[in-house]
C-alpha cells in the first residue's frame, strides 16, 4: 500500500472508496485503519456482548465497503461508518430486547484492593441503565471524542438534541452512582 493513502483526508479517502478500482482496496484499508479501533468500542459499548460485537463490526466494515461505492453521502467518512455501526447495533439490540434485572444493580461498595474493579462495574451498571436514547450519545461524546456535530450526524438529531442528551446522560450517571461515590449534585 502507497503511503500516500495515509495522508489523505476522509472525504478524498471515501471519493477513492466509492470508485471500486485498485485505489478503492488501497484507500479501504487506510480507512478501516484509522476507524476500526473506534468503531469496535463504540459496538462493544452499545451491545455489551463479545461474539454480537465481533459479527457487528465486521458487517460494518463489510456494509460500509459495499455502500460507498453505491451511496453518494453528505456525511464524513467517520459519521458514514458509525452510522453503519449504529444501525446494526440497534438493529441487534432490537432483536434481542436485553434487560437488566433490577437485582444487578444491587452493589456494595468496599474499599479494598478490588476498589477500581468495583468502580468499574459500578459504571457499566450504570451506563446499562441508561436508556439507549442518552447511552449512545454519552458514548459517542465520552469515549470516542466526537464533536456535538458528529454525534448529531450518526444519531439523527440536532445539535442542540445531541447536547442535551449528553447532559441528561451524566446527570443520571451522578443520581446512579451518588449511593457509591461522594458525588455533587
Amino acid at each position: 500500500m502507497n503511503l500516500v493513502y495515509n495522508n489523505l483526508s476522509d472525504s478524498e479517502l471515501l471519493e477513492l472508496i466509492s470508485r471500486g478500482n485498485k485505489d478503492s482496496q488501497d484507500a479501504f484499508k487506510v480507512a478501516y485503519k484509522r476507524y476500526s479501533g473506534a468503531v469496535h468500542a463504540y459496538c462493544y459499548k452499545l451491545v455489551r456482548d463479545r461474539a454480537a460485537t465481533e459479527d457487528i463490526f465486521q458487517d460494518t466494515f463489510i456494509k460500509f465497503y459495499q455502500k460507498a461505492g453505491t451511496e453518494k453521502s453528505n456525511s464524513s467518512l467517520k459519521g458514514f461508518i458509525f452510522t453503519i455501526a449504529r444501525n446494526l447495533c440497534f438493529n441487534y439490540l432490537r432483536d434481542k430486547k436485553h434487560t437488566i434485572e433490577i437485582e444487578e444493580f444491587h452493589l456494595f461498595y468496599e474499599n479494598n484492593e478490588l476498589e477500581e474493579q468495583e468502580s468499574f462495574r459500578h459504571i457499566k451498571i450504570a451506563m446499562d441503565l441508561l436508556e439507549i436514547e442518552y447511552r449512545e450519545p454519552l458514548i459517542l461524546r465520552m469515549y470516542d471524542g466526537l464533536s456535538y456535530g458528529e454525534i448529531a450526524e450518526i444519531c439523527n438529531i440536532s445539535t442542540d438534541t445531541a447536547r442535551q442528551r449528553v447532559f441528561r446522560a451524566k446527570e443520571k450517571m451522578k443520581t446512579l452512582l451518588q449511593p457509591y461515590y461522594k458525588i455533587k449534585q
